[in-house]
């Protein structure tokens, strides 16, 4: 098929393929065990995702950015009018 398909081949390579190494998941891991620990192992999946979330978003510092803004109000407003 990729011969039929050569663009939606190239991106199934780029955004499909598996991780060769496994770090990232047991950096997860490793994060999430100090969330839940012996004091908090009664803590919902949800609330534990959105920990994990905060955590995450405090570590790459995403929580009080500004981010830039391309469009004036006016011109957004424009825009989702049309």
């Amino acid at each position: 098929n990729s011969n039929i398909f050569p663009v939606w081949a190239s991106l199934a390579r780029d955004y499909l393929s598996v991780m060769g190494s496994s770090v990232s998941s047991e950096r997860a891991f490793s994060h999430a065990g100090i969330t839940i620990s012996k004091r908090r192992n009664r803590l919902k999946a949800d609330i534990v995702e959105a920990i994990q979330g905060m955590k995450c978003s405090l570590r790459h510092d995403l929580l009080f950015r500004v981010l830039p803004t391309s469009l004036d109000e006016p011109d957004f407003e424009a825009t989702m009018e049309d």
